[in-house]
Order: C-alpha cells, then structure tokens, then sequence
C-alpha cells in the first residue's frame, strides 16, 4: 500500500506513482486517502487535506460565485477545513467568474 515509500507489488511502472497505486489496489476508492503517501518530489511532506473529510462534487453547475450552491466546485473551495474533493462523473466546468482563490488538481 505504497505506506512510507514502499510500492505495491503489482508497480506498474507508467512513471506516475499515483496511477501505479491505485490500478494496482482493488479497494482503491475506499482507501483512496492512503494514496497521499505516494506523493514524491517537492509536495511530498505536504499535509493538505490528507485525512480530511471527502467532498463530492456532484454538480456542474456555478450560478452563483457569491452564494454557491452545495456539491458544486466552488462551494468545496471556499469550505474552511482542508478537504479531499473528487467527482462523481466527468463534468465540464464553466467558471462564470474568476476563481482566483480556487485550487485543483487533477488526479
């Protein structure tokens, strides 16, 4: 379970540890969190969200920037608390104001 730097058995070799983890684990969507210990190069002692809460987008939408609704993107980014935040489909996302403050990576 690539926990403190060891590898999965099944280590694909694609050259991204994060693909090699999780297409070797079949449980992989529970313990996704565990894939923060995969984490190289210069963010790899970061703690960001690492055992936090999961938030779901669940909704494309982004009426409203001020006021934004709960499951969409701009509601996750604005939460205090550091969060793991993941989709539940692939989803197109029309900014409709700047989101400057906003932070994503795509995994």
């Amino acid at each position: 379970m690539c926990l403190g730097g060891t590898w999965p058995i099944c280590h694909g070799g694609t050259g991204n540890p994060i693909d090699d983890y999780w297409s070797c684990d079949p449980n992989w969507e529970r313990n996704r969190q565990s894939l923060a210990n995969c984490a190289t190069g210069f963010g790899k002692s970061a703690i960001g969200g690492r055992n936090s809460r999961i938030y779901v987008v669940m909704d494309s939408s982004n009426d409203d920037p001020v006021n934004p609704k709960p499951g969409t993107l701009r509601h996750a980014v604005i939460q205090y608390d550091p969060l793991w935040i993941i989709f539940k489909r692939d989803m197109v996302i029309q900014l409709k104001a700047r989101a400057s403050h906003e932070l994503v990576q795509d995994y």
